[in-house]
């Protein structure tokens, strides 16, 4: 079995920005909520299954750059560990997830304890498990963290940009914590470029979920990671595969949801469904857009689209970072 601990904060030696996010208390609150149906959830309102998603995020990371066979890597804004242990395999020198909401961590802690009883049980001879590096927990703040600066080869955070009032110093702290010449990547729904259709789809999450505050364009992400510092790298195209399909351009990825079950998630208020379901009529009907694309499946079930990319950067080494720099 692989060691699984949590981790104290690295007051004495780390070397934080010394502030907090301030969506933090909404981001608690509603996760605290969540928390233990939060990811089982995800087979009844995702058409592509969690472990289709991670599998094509996971190879859209090693296709644009390999991940050093001793890499230590750090997930941000963890959750239940989904992403910690989609790279755990991929990262010799251990995965530490970090999260601001205890009930997530410890969901994330029951999940991994699971995992590794499932490959204590297939180590017989002839199997192995997983393998990979140990993972880690730890409670904090994305946009203060408790690393000291240069910790991580791999710095990772999904669908969490779109919770945070003010992204930058998240990803600021992201590139803190960062090694020279390691990896920045950011996954998240975006929103349409088209500033009419990402406020109306906006406007809906928020509906739906209070502690969202905005999706982000794929421009405006690129122009995130490049504003803390970080130069953006190209996507590689990568196929999905899953049972479902899925569209894969580039570093993008289509990915069907189901609306009734979408909201039934977050246990939306009726107030808020009503809303959310006259627009979406709206649209059906040729009415103005929703910038979620939403349709009626084969079942008669009304779907809309949440498009995913990563985005990948790498921290400039000094000896690269001053190349560009004039005196």
């Amino acid at each position: 079995m692989r060691a699984l601990r949590t981790l104290r904060p690295l007051s004495a030696r780390h070397s934080s920005t010394g502030r907090s996010s301030e969506n933090l208390g909404a981001i608690r609150e509603e996760f605290s909520r969540q928390a233990a149906w939060f990811q089982s959830d995800w087979s009844g309102r995702s058409k592509l299954s969690t472990a289709a998603i991670m599998d094509w995020v996971t190879r859209s990371i090693c296709a644009t750059a390999p991940v050093p066979p001793g890499a230590r890597a750090l997930d941000v804004a963890a959750g239940t560990g989904i992403f910690a242990r989609a790279l755990a395999p991929h990262c010799g020198g251990g995965v530490v997830g970090l999260d601001a909401t205890d009930a997530m961590l410890a969901e994330a802690r029951g999940q991994q304890l699971q995992q590794d009883d499932d490959d204590d049980d297939a180590a017989l001879p002839g199997a192995s498990g997983t393998g990979g590096g140990r993972i880690e927990y730890v409670l904090g703040d994305a946009a203060d963290m408790p690393f000291a600066s240069d910790s991580f080869d791999l710095v990772a955070c999904r669908l969490a940009i779109h919770h945070f009032a003010r992204a930058l110093p998240a990803v600021q702290e992201m590139a803190r914590v960062c090694k020279p010449g390691g990896r920045v990547v950011v996954v998240d729904f975006i929103s349409d470029d088209d500033e009419a259709l990402a406020a109306e789809h906006n406007r809906l999450e928020q509906l739906r979920d209070p502690s969202h505050t905005r999706s982000l364009s794929c421009a405006e992400l690129h122009a995130l990671l490049e504003a803390a510092g970080l130069c953006c790298l190209a996507p590689i195209p990568v196929v999905p595969t899953d049972e479902h399909g899925g569209h894969g351009v580039g570093g993008l990825l289509r990915n069907e949801m189901d609306l009734e079950r979408w909201m039934a998630a977050t246990k939306t208020a009726p107030f808020a469904r009503i809303k959310i379901e006259r627009s979406f009529e709206t649209e059906l009907q040729g009415g103005s857009g929703t910038g979620m694309y939403p349709e009626v499946d084969a079942d008669g079930k009304t779907c809309f689209v949440h498009k995913y990319v990563t985005v990948q950067a790498t921290k400039m080494t000094p000896d690269f970072q001053s190349l560009f720099t004039i005196e």
